[in-house]
């Protein structure tokens, strides 16, 4: 069978979300000070405190959109975990090498368990819910569009409006709420996704009425930020609403979500090509390394005040993407080589098994 070309809205979805993820890295690992002060580059500073969630919510969202399609194949598994190993020792190398840390200053079980240890935690919980695939496939095919819609629902009075509604109006993150977890979050973001292919969202129906949900949220949210920051000088107000659960990010994914799954794009093979490059992205540049790329190598606290200071954290970010793409792509070749083996054990594991 012919393998069906990769649908390059979602794959230009997956870029931009990456990059969103890699410009919040850029702020939230740099620890600006921002104290007492408001100005423009706070201010941007806020807006960029909130593309994180947003690009993970994305992401989340594209694989529940596929997952009524999606097929289980312990190869996949196999390879992630395996990119997974190589960005984690060549990062973890690279810092001993160019830092002189210590080996011992490392903990070993971390050396030969990254996932189970949670060091990239978003892989740690897709692995999770990867591997759960074909039972969540089963629950949704017998499930009626009612009792879906209830299950839904019902998880994001839960999970999204209680916390956001009531915990922040106590000073407490929306993530804070007992037994909440990105293992939950990921899992029910999946069903929304796989919703949405089924049974459509009415509200988000086209691409016009998506892009103006998402300018109206923003500008609610980020008028309420500005105001209570410039009237009352409270600096931490952006952090309120921040969370991946959130009413105002919920809001912001689906509408970006929706906005891309809408467009017409034709299959475009630099998009797509690109765009398998964003896992070893997310590898490279939050892997052990991370604290030298932010506080060694652009260093840009020290520019919190400067004019440049978007232009500063935009070459950040397109930097660390090429470097991504570069070594992704140098990557690639030996995981085809990998999975040509994988196959022939297969093939020559089912031929034993006839016999």
């Amino acid at each position: 069978m012919e393998k069906q070309p990769r649908q390059s809205n979602f794959e230009f979805l997956r870029i931009l979300s990456i990059a969103m993820i890699v410009a919040f890295h850029s702020i939230y690992f740099t620890k600006f000070s921002f104290d007492n002060e408001i100005s423009a580059n706070k201010l941007l500073y806020d807006v960029l405190y909130y593309c994180g969630e947003l690009g993970v919510n994305c992401f989340i969202l594209i694989g529940g959109y596929f997952l009524p399609v999606a097929t289980f194949k312990w190869k996949k598994l196999a390879l992630i975990i395996l990119q997974i190993y190589f960005y984690f020792y060549g990062c973890r190398i690279a810092t001993i090498l160019f830092t002189k840390a210590p080996v011992d200053s490392y903990n070993l079980s971390s050396w030969f368990f990254p996932v189970l240890q949670g060091r990239y935690w978003f892989l740690s919980a897709y692995i999770l819910v990867y591997i759960l695939t074909p039972f969540l496939q089963k629950l949704i095919s017998q499930t009626s569009k009612k009792e879906f819609e209830i299950l839904i629902c019902s998880q994001f009075l839960i999970w999204s409006a209680f916390p956001t509604i009531f915990l922040t109006a106590v000073g407490r993150m929306t993530e804070s709420m007992n037994f909440y977890n990105r293992y939950i979050w990921m899992i029910l973001l999946y069903f929304v996704g796989a919703y949405i292919r089924i049974y459509g969202l009415s509200v988000f129906g086209t691409a016009k009425k998506s892009i103006l949900i998402f300018v109206t949220t923003s500008f609610i949210l980020f008028s309420y930020i500005f105001l209570i920051e410039i009237l009352f000088h409270d600096t931490k107000t952006a952090i309120k609403f921040w969370g991946a659960n959130s009413l105002f990010q919920v809001i912001l994914s689906l509408s970006l979500f929706c906005i891309f799954k809408n467009l017409s794009i034709e299959s475009c093979p630099k998009i797509n090509r690109v765009a398998t490059c964003v896992l070893g992205i997310y590898l490279l540049h939050d892997g052990p390394f991370s604290g030298n790329i932010w506080h060694k190598v652009f260093v840009l606290a020290e520019h919190e005040n400067d004019t440049l200071f978007f232009a500063r954290i935009l070459f950040a970010v397109v930097l660390l993407m090429l470097a991504g793409i570069f070594v992704e792509l140098c990557r690639q070749p030996f995981e085809k080589y990998i999975s040509g083996i994988l196959d022939k054990i297969k093939i020559e594991f089912n031929c034993r098994k006839i016999l």
